[in-house]
């Protein structure tokens, strides 16, 4: 007699099933990075033909994968916190608001690992600064470290870490805008050419209790925030000077797109210049007016009002503020 037990997931040697990959993007760019945790010895894939008619058949070409062998690390487990006062670590920031961040990561260096110099973060904005690195505990002189930033991203360069279970911590400035927002972390080691390897969640320091790279928000609150108009007033009389003024807001905890709209009003209420109607998610928004109707007509000297409007299941919220046209 025969006996089957029942199929259990082998989590010690393999990873789950990864999300699906946008086949679409994937031959738009040539290939994307593979999103299982990295080094693996062996790679499973599954493919899934969707055929819009009976006589239509799928058929693979090819399948390529392109490594770095060494890799940087066996392995690169990461964590992040936000710290209050004290530099007490916690799992929840204020979205909007400037927080205080420390993102740890702990490498498992093996054999001929090549280690690594460098870390690029993803951030939902552009962080306002990097205050400390350190390794192993040990603050990094400011001379040996560096970091640049982008809208979506930062990039700290410091010392080469190439020994086991060394400890990378950075602490940096920045805004989260949704619940769940997830700093995903790549290492690399500068020239060498190798692919960047991508930092898993996991337990890096005991220190940080999160053992996870995403951070939580205060559910509810407002989902418009920081609106701003600015330079106001301003002189859309083409000269170079002021001829625009910059509407800029914080959309809050949105977990997808959303209807938006950012309108001009008069003081008695009519619509004279539709900026934004469409849908938006979590982000920084930056547009400009210019001073026109939606007819291309100029607007007479005067006060405005910048309305942003958002709709969610749970209702409608609105925030507003002024705009003075003068010649």
């Amino acid at each position: 007699m025969e006996y089957r037990g029942t199929p259990r997931p082998d989590y010690e040697h393999w990873s789950p099933w990864s999300s699906p990959y946008d086949y679409d993007r994937m031959r738009r760019e040539a290939g994307v990075p593979i999103l299982s945790p990295a080094p693996r010895r062996y790679i499973q894939f599954r493919v899934d033909f969707l055929s819009e008619s009976l006589d239509a058949a799928g058929a693979v070409d090819s399948i390529g994968f392109t490594f770095s062998a060494p890799p940087v690390a066996h392995r690169l487990a990461g964590e992040v916190a936000v710290l209050r006062e004290g530099d007490v670590p916690s799992f929840t920031a204020k979205a909007g608001e400037v927080e205080k961040f420390l993102y740890s990561v702990l490498a498992e260096i093996k054999g001929q690992d090549v280690g690594f110099d460098r870390l690029l973060v993803a951030t939902p904005t552009q962080i306002d600064s990097v205050e400390e690195v350190r390794i192993d505990g040990v603050k990094v002189p400011p001379g040996q470290w560096s970091w640049s930033a982008t809208p979506d991203s930062f990039v700290v360069h410091f010392p080469r870490i190439w020994q086991d279970s060394s400890l990378l911590q950075i602490v940096f400035r920045g805004i989260v805008l949704r619940y769940g927002t997830t700093f995903r972390g790549w290492a690399s080691l500068e020239g060498s050419g190798d692919i960047p390897q991508e930092v898993e969640a996991g337990d890096a320091t005991p220190e940080v209790p999160t053992n996870s790279l995403s951070v939580r928000t205060a559910l509810g609150g407002d989902l418009i925030a920081s609106l701003q108009v600015d330079p106001s007033p301003f002189t859309p009389n083409g000269d170079g000077v002021n001829d625009l003024t910059y509407i800029s807001y914080n959309l809050l905890q949105v977990t997808r797109d959303v209807p938006v709209s950012v309108r001009v009003y008069t003081p008695s209420g009519e619509v004279v210049r539709t900026l934004v109607d469409g849908k938006q998610g979590s982000k920084v928004y930056r547009i400009s007016w210019d001073g026109r109707n939606d007819e291309g007509d100029m607007v007479v000297p005067g006060l405005y009002l910048v309305v942003v409007q958002v709709s969610t299941d749970s209702g409608t919220e609105q925030a507003a503020q002024t705009a003075l046209v003068v010649y």
